[in-house]
């Protein structure tokens, strides 16, 4: 197959899309994601040129072919998920040894898409802590490999010219599955093979067409400026709304496709595009070769010095791109390119051997990181004390949790046992987060209620996704078949004004000043509502959110010595909250009371993070079960302040 420098300059247009991206090094780069489809469709281009020619001559192996990828994939891999093994047997935390076990076991299975699908959501405030995240389109890749082989060859047997209808009908099956789903099932969408083939199968047909399109210069040199400027309309028209992949993918697919035509010709005939040229120069070369190292390093690095520096802002990130281009050059140079000098000389039994043995290596390691605990016997029983709070959500809240916005019939009941509830607690994990504070505080009162909670949603009617307007409005039908119910405790992170995927009544995004008049015109439609059906509102306001995992970073000093900040400044609290201050002094005559568990955390002028030598918090916002007394006295004094404000 003959060699297309623009191929490898196209890899690092993808990757530093990427790398961009995850780094933050720019405002624009929000849609830097779409670096991975353009990725995709390059495989699946290459993948079967190789095998459609092979095909031809009739040297095609499916064990030689399986063989290659272990070569093309397996060392760098291995490398890096060994080099941060050995980083987080020194640095990391129990909680934080057991994540990254089970992410590398399932990395080195090809099976992260679907571990993430089922524990993590992409574009989520936790996937920062996830060093495996990025091997998701790893496993798809290989997942597609072990299938589109196998069809390969069938098409070429019995539909060798309708090979390009075959490859379309099933691009066109894949294509519609994903605009399906993408509404239904968002996250299962996002990392799963069958959303997501299509974009390896697009590259499958132009592999098949180029041969037979003999296009003019003019044609190829129009088709590079305009690739880029779909690449460009894609961060123009992309909002924290927009579902993906869905028909925004077919921004980057589309101008991938665009580029490997921009480069094609004749053999030997340079290209018309001067896009194409410049992507076959030197520089984007060199990048796009160890394009494949820098990916796999670059998410490791940003996940480690985000976890281990005390501070990580634009400079640390600089930095750390820095460090990962330096690090995927050393990879390319002193472990790819010797094993694809040695991979003439050793043969494929040989490598499936290797391969076995060290899949069981790591697979054994990253278990023993699991089953044990996150490897306990590093430490003293003090640090673990501290440590094991990190994540300690009750099981019962994980049960309940992500119910996609139905409310559970049965709820869950808090206080005293048997007695009638009158009172709902409602709001998002927070309000799970204190199941036992308030469960404490009303068996203190010699009462009970119910609690209903939905992740990321705050208890408020007109705002937040589909799944939180459903499951609000469940609320409000909750209490209207339950008039016994006159008390409601409203209880959130308070947090998502601030996002940049708030919304208001009509669904359109709000930010800044829109954002706070959007909520305040919400809290009081649903104050309002509250009050017409006689039920009295308490409104829980924010607690400080600390700089980091509270439990991990206070254990972490222990160990290492006080590195990592675990306080905020009561000053920096308030200015940010001070939207929802405003709206709350302005809503007075509607709430029944106010409690601010700030008034209490920090009182010394620094918000604080521990009470009698214990995480006051599972992570750096959601309080921790196990400090339940601690919390419910503060729920008993706003309650029972009537005067306060």
């Amino acid at each position: 197959m003959t060699y297309r420098a623009d191929i490898d300059g196209l890899r690092c247009l993808a990757v530093l899309l990427v790398v961009v991206f995850h780094f933050q090094l720019v405002g624009l780069s929000d849609v830097g994601f779409i670096g991975v489809d353009i990725f995709f469709v390059i495989s699946g281009y290459l993948i079967t040129r190789i095998q459609w020619s092979a095909l031809d001559r009739g040297t095609f192996s499916l064990s030689h072919f399986y063989a290659q990828r272990i070569r093309r994939l397996a060392p760098a891999l291995l490398l890096v998920q060994i080099a941060t093994m050995v980083l987080a047997a020194v640095f990391f935390m129990p909680n934080e040894t057991v994540a990254l076990g089970k992410e590398i076991l399932a990395a080195q299975l090809y099976a992260s898409n679907v571990f993430y699908w089922r524990t993590l959501n992409y574009f989520g405030v936790l996937s920062g802590s996830a060093a495996m995240l990025h091997t998701w389109s790893l496993a798809v890749e290989e997942q597609f490999y072990l299938v589109f082989p196998l069809v390969l060859l069938a098409i070429h047997r019995k539909a060798r010219a309708r090979s390009v209808t075959v490859l379309a009908w099933l691009v066109a099956g894949s294509f519609l599955l994903n605009l399906v789903m993408v509404g239904l099932k968002p996250e299962a969408t996002f990392y799963l093979l069958p959303t997501r083939a299509w974009e390896l199968l697009i590259g499958g047909v132009l592999a098949r067409l180029e041969p037979r399109l003999i296009l003019p210069r003019g044609v190829r040199s129009a088709a590079g400026p305009f690739a880029i400027l779909l690449i460009a309309a894609a961060f123009v028209v992309h909002t924290p709304l927009t579902p993906f992949p869905g028909w925004f993918a077919l921004f980057p697919v589309t101008a991938a496709v665009l580029l490997i035509l921009a480069g094609s010709g004749a053999e030997g005939e340079r290209s018309g595009s001067w896009i194409s040229g410049w992507l076959g120069h030197q520089a984007p070369v060199a990048i796009g070769r160890m394009s494949y190292p820098l990916y796999l390093v670059h998410w490791p690095i940003n996940v480690l010095a985000a976890t281990l520096l005390p501070a990580y802002g634009l400079r640390e990130r600089w930095g750390m791109f820095a460090l990962s281009l330096a690090c995927a050059w050393m990879i390319h140079w002193c472990v790819e390119r010797p094993v694809q000098r040695k991979a003439s000389k050793t043969t494929d039994g040989v490598v499936y051997l290797v391969y076995a043995f060290a899949t069981f290596a790591v697979c054994a390691a990253s278990a023993s990181m699991w089953l044990s605990g996150g490897w306990r016997a590093r430490f003293s029983p003090a640090v673990l004390k501290v440590a094991d709070v990190a994540g300690a959500f009750d099981a019962r809240q994980v049960d309940l949790d992500y119910r996609g916005g139905a409310l559970d019939p049965s709820l869950r009941p808090i206080g005293v046992a048997g007695a009638p509830p009158r009172w709902l607690i409602w709001g998002d994990s927070h309000a799970g987060a204190l199941a036992d504070a308030t469960s404490v505080w009303l068996r203190r009162r010699n009462e009970a209620g119910v609690l209903a909670f939905q992740h990321g949603c705050m208890p408020l009617l007109d705002t937040g996704a589909a799944q939180c307007r459903q499951f609000n409005r469940a609320v409000f039908r909750y209490l209207g078949e339950h008039p016994e119910i006159s008390q409601v405790v409203m209880i959130s992170i308070w947090r998502q004004p601030l996002g940049e995927d708030f919304t208001d009544a009509a669904g359109r995004l709000a930010a800044g000043p829109a954002a706070a008049g959007v909520f305040e015109q919400a809290l009081r439609k649903t104050l309002t509502r509250l009050n017409k059906l006689g039920v009295r509102a308490y409104v829980w306001e924010p607690l400080p959110a600390l700089p980091g995992n509270v439990p991990t970073r206070s254990a972490r000093n222990m160990v290492f010595g006080p590195h990592w900040p675990v306080t905020l400044a009561e000053p920096e609290h308030r200015a940010t909250f001070r939207f929802m201050e405003q709206a709350l002094d302005r809503a007075g005559p509607l709430i029944a009371g106010r409690i601010d568990p700030a008034e209490t955390l920090c009182r010394s002028g620094q918000c604080v993070s521990s009470e009698k030598g214990l995480p006051l918090y599972l992570d750096n916002n959601h309080p921790a079960p196990g400090q339940a007394p601690f919390f419910s006295d503060i729920l008993e004094r706003g309650v029972s302040d009537r005067t306060r404000r």
